[in-house]
C-alpha cells in the first residue's frame, strides 16, 4: 500500500521566464479560486498544470516543488488539452 498523498501547489512568477511552486495544500479548495496557476501532484515526479490564463504560462519554465529544477512539459490532446510536467531528476531518484 502506497503512502503517496497528492498535493496542490500554487505557482508564482519568480522572473520573466519561470514559475515557482509555493507551499503545498492537501486540497484544491484553498488554491483554485485564489490563484491563476497551480499544479496538482499526479505522482512523486509528475504534476498536472491547471491555469486560468494558459497563454501567460505556456512558454515558461515551471520548477519542481521538490528539487527546484525546471520540469519537462508534455501536452496531451483530446477533448481537452492537458499539460503534464515531469521532473526528470526526481523521476530518476524514485525509480
Amino acid at each position: 500500500m502506497s503512502n503517496f498523498n497528492p498535493k496542490f501547489y500554487s505557482l508564482v512568477e519568480s522572473d520573466d521566464n519561470e514559475f515557482t511552486p509555493m507551499f503545498p495544500s492537501p486540497t484544491s479548495k484553498n488554491i483554485k479560486d485564489k490563484v491563476k496557476h497551480y499544479l496538482f501532484e499526479v505522482s512523486k515526479a509528475q504534476f498536472l498544470l491547471h491555469s486560468k490564463a494558459m497563454d501567460e504560462i505556456k512558454d515558461k519554465d515551471i520548477k519542481c516543488p521538490y528539487c527546484g529544477e525546471p520540469m519537462s512539459p508534455t501536452t496531451i490532446t483530446g477533448d481537452n488539452e492537458v499539460t503534464v510536467y515531469t521532473c526528470i531528476r526526481c523521476r530518476k531518484e524514485n525509480n
